[in-house]
């Protein structure tokens, strides 16, 4: 017998999950008054937004309130920049959300929710009934599957013929394949210590659960972090399958297993200790 998939097999996902999006979008429309379902989202995002850290006294990785940038928004979203200045302006305008200037980059916009935003958030929150109603009588891991297949798909059509970017990390000593990229900020700043450390990881579902999430490299700043992540960002879509770190710093590790700074002076000699070694 065939169990191979019909045409309408086939095409039944995406016609279900159009049709599944419109009708949460009309019901949503009816709990969360004059914003769109697009808008509410991005209010969510902007509220919820999690910065991460390293406890380097701990060795733990902490969750932290943050501002996010509208480059981090369009990616949550999965939309162009210019549409995400359209939503921020207006929200902008229904005094939602406020700009507010990075601390230590003043070149660069943070978005900040305002008082109104939240209470906004907090007086539509029936949205997570209706939430809670889209998914009741389903269990928890049929969830998480559903989760791990649609980000799947979201991913091949992204890049359908290569989805995993071959990444060599920092110590030279592997290569990793990788789609999905995370900065974490490394606490206490000491010094001679990285204050940015990127992470790759292999799907969105496993992210958060910290399976299969890999240290890619170490960073003094936050501007050489955010550059390689750009230059990755730009690798993907352009159907890159291979990509070699540009702005991380080099580390060696101390004895309590936390990257330090190698000296410019250790980090010549090794090389020319390479470049020799590769001559014999």
């Amino acid at each position: 017998m065939d169990y191979s998939l019909t045409k309408m097999e086939k095409y039944y996902p995406h016609i279900l999950m159009n049709a599944i999006s419109d009708r949460f979008e009309e019901e949503a429309s009816t709990v969360i008054g004059n914003l769109t379902w697009r808008q509410f989202q991005f209010l969510l995002l902007v509220d919820q937004y999690i910065f991460y850290t390293i406890d380097s006294t701990e060795g733990k990785i902490n969750e932290v309130k943050a501002y996010p940038t509208l480059n981090v928004i369009a990616n949550e979203l999965n939309t162009s920049h210019q549409n995400v200045k359209k939503i921020v302006k207006k929200l902008e305008n229904k005094g939602f959300i406020q700009i507010v200037a990075d601390e230590d980059d003043r070149k660069k916009q943070r978005i900040k929710i305002s008082e109104s935003g939240r209470d906004f958030l907090i007086k539509h929150n029936e949205i997570n009934k209706l939430i809670d109603r889209s998914l009741s009588n389903i269990s928890e891991d049929d969830i998480r599957v559903v989760i791990e297949v649609l980000d799947k798909i979201s991913k091949n059509l992204v890049n359908p013929e290569q989805n995993l970017l071959r990444v060599q990390t920092c110590d030279k000593k592997r290569i990793i394949e990788v789609d999905t990229f995370k900065k974490c900020k490394i606490i206490p700043r000491k010094k001679n210590r990285p204050r940015y450390q990127l992470y790759g990881s292999r799907g969105a579902v496993l992210q958060v659960s910290g399976i299969n999430r890999f240290i890619v490299g170490f960073y003094e700043s936050e501007a050489d972090i955010d550059k390689e992540i750009d230059e990755i960002d730009k690798a993907i879509k352009r159907g890159a399958t291979e990509y070699c770190l540009k702005h991380n710093c080099e580390v060696e590790f101390d004895t309590t297993g936390m990257p330090v700074i190698k000296a410019k002076d250790n980090a010549d000699n090794s090389m020319r200790k390479n470049e020799t070694s590769t001559d014999d």
